[in-house]
């Protein structure tokens, strides 16, 4: 499964996670050509790759590399880059934040907490409220 140029890299969205393992399963699209349509399609292969310090989360998208020992018949690959943090969105070009097509300001993210009061609860309340007569 080695290329030419070295061992085989791969990016894929990391899946679940197996801690006796040590690793994330990875799902990497692939794509094969049809010689009787001359067309490529889409081949989804899942790959178990090694995360010893548990650095990625469910959602990433990540660059994986074949290690030049395997750990098991089923872990051969190791998580080499974080490409894409699931949640963290930054366009490439700007270096902002954003959700969808919008960016997001950062000044307005970070709002200083502050508490409400109870006014209801200082107030001593009367068994009669001021309109009833007596």
């Amino acid at each position: 499964m080695a290329s030419a140029s070295g061992l085989a890299a791969f990016v894929g969205k990391v899946g679940k996670r197996r801690d006796i393992w040590k690793a994330v399963q990875i799902s990497v699209t692939k794509m094969t050509f049809n010689d009787y349509l001359k067309m490529y399609f889409n081949k989804p292969e899942t790959y178990w790759a090694a995360d010893p310090d548990k650095k990625v989360k469910e959602g990433d998208i990540v660059l994986i590399r074949e290690l030049e020992e395997p750990q098991s018949d089923v872990v051969q690959h190791y998580v080499h880059d974080i490409v894409f943090e699931s949640g963290n969105i930054i366009d490439p070009i700007t270096g902002r934040k954003c959700r969808g097509t919008k960016f997001v300001d950062e000044r307005f993210r970070n709002f200083p907490k502050f508490e409400l009061k109870n006014t209801f609860a200082e107030e001593e309340i009367s068994p009669i409220p001021p309109y009833v007569k007596k």
